[in-house]
């Protein structure tokens, strides 16, 4: 039996869509890099060979907001990585979270998600899902016997982070997909911050995986992507209201995450090398409160004495960049109050461990001497 390609080989290689068109007389020759189907149509030569592909039938296009290569390049790279059926590109994290989570729910159905997940996951369910009459509760996710409880009603999903943002908790798996699937309620996991190079969560029982590929599997802080992986039915209800909403990502956007992917095994596992060593200074320094790292990852999280000396750090930062956003090259930080959980209360967000003078560092590809030198310089400051 041939011997299964690592993670790293196929990031390297990707998975290409089948080409939308041939060389006469059957001829057919490959780009060594894939082109950009930079179209929105694509042209048939009778109503017969139309028909299928204008119903998302099998490996033609016909619309880009049914399907095109690009987009489907990068399904077809993220299934592989994920051990998934199938998988759906869309045009952001959220809109693939939007899709996921109607398809899973309806109206009357209850949502459990993680209390101390992402800031605008939070928003999407309070805000919006709530409108449609669907139940939204919060549970302390690391905790299964928590998980059980809130189980003990009846609910449709439960919805948890890989490692949540930003305190970079991480949950049991294995557990949670035993309970949920006693009870047959859906494991949705937002896996953005460990991608499938970290953890592959459908393997520990998850039943949708949800990525921004923006972040890490992008990698370069250039396109706006989401990706969605998971069995052919979830991804054939999701799919089905990407098309009705026109979610589906870009064919640029699309393009550069593929690109992106190839370099993930190596850009993954140089940030998590250096996040361990930073974190390791971090905890043993005086001028930090407390450090949040599980022992892996590309991110670290650390709390300075309040809001003021948070404000103080950063802009006495010399490389290293406030930015809303993580998963690019160059390291760059963020303060949560002031942008990821922005929209809960204060207390709330504090309640959760959300500190005023909490700050998350996205690890990039900069040498630890570095990128400690700039630190050890703003801490300072």
């Amino acid at each position: 039996m041939r011997r299964p390609v690592d993670l790293a080989t196929l990031a390297a290689r990707g998975v290409r869509s089948p080409a939308p068109e041939a060389l006469p007389n059957g001829e057919r020759s490959t780009p060594s890099a894939e082109p950009l189907y930079q179209t929105s149509v694509f042209d048939f030569a009778d109503v017969e060979s139309s028909e299928g592909p204008l119903r998302g039938e099998g490996d033609g296009y016909s619309y880009a907001r049914i399907r095109h290569p690009n987009g489907r390049s990068l399904e077809l790279t993220v299934a592989a990585l994920e051990g998934a059926q199938d998988a759906l590109a869309t045009s952001s994290g959220m809109s693939a979270l939007g899709c996921a989570l109607l398809a899973g729910a309806t109206t009357g159905d209850r949502v459990l998600c993680q209390d101390d997940a992402y800031g605008g996951t939070r928003s999407l369910l309070d805000n919006h899902l709530a409108r449609f009459g669907v139940t939204v509760e919060y549970v302390r996710a690391t905790d299964p016997a928590c998980v059980a409880a809130a189980l003990d009603r009846p609910a449709r999903v439960l919805l948890v982070e890989t490692l949540s943002n930003p305190l970079l908790r991480e949950v049991d798996l294995p557990a949670l997909a035993a309970l949920c699937h006693a009870r047959g309620v859906l494991l949705l996991v937002d896996n953005t911050f460990a991608t499938p190079i970290l953890r592959r969560p459908l393997e520990q029982g998850a039943d949708l995986v949800i990525h921004s590929a923006t972040k890490f599997l992008g990698g370069h802080h250039d396109l706006t992507a989401g990706v969605l992986a998971g069995s052919h039915t979830l991804i054939g209800a999701a799919r089905s209201l990407s098309i009705a909403l026109g979610v589906q990502a870009a064919p640029l956007d699309a393009w550069l995450a593929c690109r992106g992917i190839r370099t993930l095994d190596l850009r993954m596992k140089r940030a998590e090398e250096t996040a361990r060593a930073l974190a390791a200074r971090l905890r043993a320094d005086v001028r930090v409160r407390a450090v949040h790292f599980p022992g892996w990852g590309p991110l670290v999280s650390f709390e300075l004495d309040g809001d003021a000396a948070a404000r103080r750090t950063v802009r006495a930062l010399a490389a290293i960049e406030l930015t809303p956003s993580l998963g690019g090259t160059a390291t760059g930080v963020s303060h949560p109050a002031t942008s990821s959980h922005r929209d809960m209360a204060p207390e709330a967000r504090r309640a959760l461990g959300i500190a005023d003078g909490l700050l998350r560092l996205s690890v990039g590809l900069e040498t630890e001497s570095d990128l400690w030198a700039d630190l050890d310089h703003a801490l300072g400051a």
